[in-house]
């Protein structure tokens, strides 16, 4: 304590502004959907739409669903990633087979061309056109070597 109170009532006056800014921050928090488990108890949607916007720097690395019409259409998940040009795009990552009824997750493909090949010891699997039509499940490795794994009959 000091002789004249001045610094411990500044401390006191500091320590208070610290105490309310905390109790603001977890007020937040609380209320964010990032937080999950212990403060929100859930965990933070993922924001569906019926279109894509235009892919640009504000939705990198973001994920969005576009939804499904819940009888031929199935829900897909898509994510905006930059390629090696530095062009922003969504990139199909995730779908539920919409004919099976026991509601079982399958990978599902969107026709692209050629990636790049992999680093070593790694593949690409992806699903291209033909050239006649049907579509092709492919890999492709570090040699640049493109196996046709399945050809739509």
């Amino acid at each position: 304590m000091t002789m004249d109170g001045r610094a411990d009532a500044g401390r006191a006056g500091q320590t208070e502004e610290r105490l309310t800014r905390l109790e603001r921050d977890i007020a937040l928090l609380r209320r964010s959907g990032w937080t999950g488990g212990s403060f929100a108890e859930r965990l933070p949607r993922v924001p569906v739409r019926d279109t894509l916007p235009t892919a640009a720097v504000a939705y990198a690395y973001r994920i969005i669903v576009i939804r499904g019409d819940g009888s031929t259409t199935p829900d897909v998940a898509y994510l905006c990633l930059r390629d090696a040009a530095g062009a922003w795009g969504w990139r199909l990552i995730a779908g539920i087979d919409a004919e099976d009824e026991r509601g079982e997750a399958a990978v599902l493909f969107a026709e692209i061309s050629d990636p790049d090949a992999p680093a070593a010891n790694g593949a690409r699997l992806y699903a291209k056109d033909s050239g006649a039509g049907k579509t092709l499940i492919v890999a492709r490795f570090p040699t640049g070597a493109v196996q046709t794994i399945a050809t739509e009959p």
